[in-house]
């Protein structure tokens, strides 16, 4: 393919490396708690901020986030506030405490403008009654504990319990140099995941959001332990909520905010479990919901250049996570995407559009594009960084082959989950 043209795909702010090719690789710094990928030193918003990395305080008006308190109590003082977990565009998660079974749960308060029947408890409490031997997807035999509804100042919310699910992906990238897993520990998540997304769609539901935020991951004996948890985490911090000159505080906002808090994990032994969360986005297999959330860089091509997609839209974000987790990176830039630009690496990575979609997208020309195959950038982003590498090359290559099965333009050429486990990749032999 030509070289004349290059494209930087740059990652957020981390340290920098320099690969063989014209393209510039950095390590992946994407917030667990924070789908748009941009890093936060600061949350602020037009009028307010806070000194510290947390959600945009623009959502903490009527029709957005509940402003919450640490030591807050919902459901007749049920459920008390302790921590964060984290935070998504429609929602944020609270670590609380269940006085009334004295345990630990995870409570995720949705902003006031969505629906109030989420498709989000259908199916959390029809998971929740599957035989737990059967699905992948979660390790408790019920998921959804409690749902109920809370007024505040901002709307009507309705509240998810569920149990506490341990670390993000995300999160447990950002322990290890580069940012990138452990070879036996990335193989291990992404075959979980694979075999989660195979469920799901077995079932008829399309998650949807699909993204490392949206992956929890917790150890065989549940490092958590409930009565040691809140012992072991880090001090909170928090800032408080500032006005900027002419403008007031208003019962809208909070006191102040939080940053998520990132669990204890043992990663030392090799039974880590990945669950996927965030039911928010699902849909059901023959429907297409009006839009999807998805973190730009994890969408699928449909999801930009037409008006119909199905669970195949999964497919292609369950790649990008894989990518991710072996390399360390996302496949497509993560620094203040856009969708021109995302268009455009599309088209650099796996050849022109489809025919059907050209008209739907004008895409201006770009002089410094480096057309180059998706296996040859995996093998880029992975043999690219100053660390020594855990896969031998004919392993990468398996890999490659893979993902460009899950990532085909044309989603009826996708891969389907069930099959993609009998990728070479993912044969034990090999790893052992």
């Amino acid at each position: 393919m030509s070289s004349s043209h290059t494209i930087h795909r740059m990652q957020n702010n981390y340290t920098h490396v320099y690969p063989r090719s014209g393209r510039r690789l950095l390590s992946w710094r994407h917030s667990a708690t924070n789908p748009t990928g941009r890093s936060f030193k600061t949350a602020h918003s037009g009028a307010y901020y806070a000194d510290v990395p947390a959600e945009s305080l623009k959502r903490y008006q009527p029709g957005g986030y509940h402003p919450i308190r640490i030591g807050d109590s919902f459901r007749h003082d049920r459920y008390r506030i302790d921590h964060k977990l984290g935070w998504g565009g429609y929602s944020t998660v609270w670590l609380a405490t269940d006085t009334r079974e004295d345990r630990l749960v995870a409570l995720k308060i949705l902003s006031a403008d969505q629906e109030r029947d989420s498709h989000e408890t259908v199916i959390l409490d029809r998971l929740g009654r599957e035989d737990p031997s059967a699905s992948p997807l979660r390790p408790s035999p019920r998921y959804l504990l409690d749902y109920f509804t809370l007024h505040g100042p901002n709307g009507s919310h309705s509240c998810l319990v569920t149990p506490v699910g341990g670390t993000s992906v995300q999160m447990l990238c950002s322990r290890f140099h580069s940012e990138r897993l452990p070879g036996w520990m990335a193989w291990e998540l992404s075959r979980q995941l694979v075999e989660a997304v195979a469920h799901m769609h077995s079932v008829g539901i399309v998650h949807g959001d699909l993204y490392p935020g949206n992956i929890l991951v917790t150890t065989e004996h549940e490092a958590l332990q409930q009565a040691n948890i809140l012992n072991e985490l880090p001090l909170l911090s928090r800032g408080d909520v500032h006005a900027l000159p002419g403008h007031r505080l208003t019962p809208h906002l909070p006191p102040y905010l939080v940053e998520p808090v990132d669990f204890p994990l043992d990663t030392s032994g090799r039974s880590l479990h990945a669950r996927i969360i965030d039911f928010g986005q699902l849909f059901l297999v023959g429907t297409t919901p009006k839009r999807i959330r998805t973190p730009l860089v994890f969408r699928a091509p449909e999801l930009l250049l037409d008006h119909l997609w199905d669970h195949r839209i999964d497919m292609w974000a369950l790649a990008c996570t894989i990518f991710q987790l072996a390399t360390g990176q996302t496949p497509f830039d993560n620094l203040m995407p856009n969708e021109d630009a995302l268009v455009r690496e599309w088209i650099a990575t796996f050849g022109p559009l489809p025919s059907p979609w050209r008209p739907t997208r004008d895409i201006p020309r770009v002089e410094s594009i480096e057309e180059m195959p998706l296996r040859e950038w995996l093998r880029e982003c992975y043999y690219g960084v100053e660390r020594k590498p855990e896969f031998a090359e004919q392993h990468i290559e398996w890999l490659g082959e893979m993902l460009k099965e899950m990532m085909q333009y044309e989603p009826q050429r996708r891969t389907e989950a069930r099959y993609v486990l009998n990728a070479k990749w993912f044969e034990r032999t090999w790893l052992l």
